[in-house]
């Protein structure tokens, strides 16, 4: 065993670990490293505890290794996220943990969650069914905008008391304003 290359292996391992965003890494390789580490060191504990990072991240970060070959390309393209990636080491079948990441790659990360979950306990079933109906729900969702208005106290007060005599909100004040103002009233 080489003491000092191992330590120059901790030291990086170490440094990805702190200073990378989750986005930006590349778990994959992340994860080869501390597989490699801890083939010297034996514990996963130590090994935890010399990274600075809790025992569970490691497990998760060391299931990345067991996946198939065509799972880890599409995590190290950043198709699939960390989050999801790990999860997909719950589902126990190889040939449909590629056809789950395949078909959830580029999805949002609460999407791949979803999809994972539901392939985990439905293993015979049908996948693709499951996904447009969860598109079809992102659909649905109500997408806000906001805009900050800086108003002085006197000006408030004017917009309140408005509201209070028509009966509506200050931000429905606000938002029927802007509205005549860009004569979409």
């Amino acid at each position: 065993m080489n003491v000092a290359r191992d330590d120059r292996r901790l030291l990086e391992l170490t440094f990805e670990l702190k200073n990378r965003t989750r986005r930006s890494r590349d778990w994959i390789s992340t994860a080869e490293k501390a597989r490699a580490l801890l083939a010297h060191d034996g514990s996963k504990d130590e090994l935890a505890s010399r990274l600075g990072i809790s025992r569970e991240l490691l497990r998760a970060l060391l299931s990345l290794t067991e996946l198939p070959s065509q799972v880890q390309s599409l995590v190290r393209e950043g198709k699939i996220l960390f989050d999801a990636a790990q999860r997909l080491h719950t589902i126990k079948d190889p040939g449909l943990q590629i056809r789950v990441a395949i078909a959830i790659q580029g999805l949002p990360s609460l999407a791949q969650r979803e999809a994972i979950k539901f392939a985990t306990r439905n293993p015979e079933r049908e996948l693709s069914a499951f996904l447009k109906r969860l598109s079809a729900q992102d659909r649905n969702e109500v997408s806000l905008r906001f805009v900050l208005v800086s108003f002085s106290t006197e000006e408030f007060r004017a917009i309140s008391a408005y509201g209070r005599r028509a009966g509506i909100s200050v931000n429905e004040v606000v938002r029927r304003s802007a509205l005549t103002a860009s004569g979409r009233s």
